[in-house]
């Protein structure tokens, strides 16, 4: 059986910003977006939780050390959810 293709969206960067494609895709398709976020926990050792919303439906979520780090997973889910990521 041969090797699964690589998946063009999971390069070996795994810092790549699903962020700003997940926005520029949305905005393109007349879509608006809001990313509302909450924080639990002790100061030093937090999380952040964040949604993000889709014409005001929850089409993703992300959890983080840092308000970014969770909106950044927040985007990526949603992209997927979206159905915007190509078919392989």
């Amino acid at each position: 059986m041969p090797p699964f293709p690589p998946n063009p969206l999971a390069p070996a960067q795994p810092s790549l910003a699903f962020l700003p494609l997940f926005n520029q895709t949305a905005a393109q398709r007349g879509m608006s977006v809001e990313y509302p976020a909450t924080f639990a926990g002790p100061p030093h050792a937090g999380r952040w939780h964040v949604i993000c919303k889709v014409n005001g439906i929850e089409k993703g979520k992300g959890t983080g050390s840092s308000k970014q780090l969770a909106k950044e997973q927040a985007a990526r889910t949603a992209y997927f959810a979206m159905g915007w990521a190509p078919r392989g």
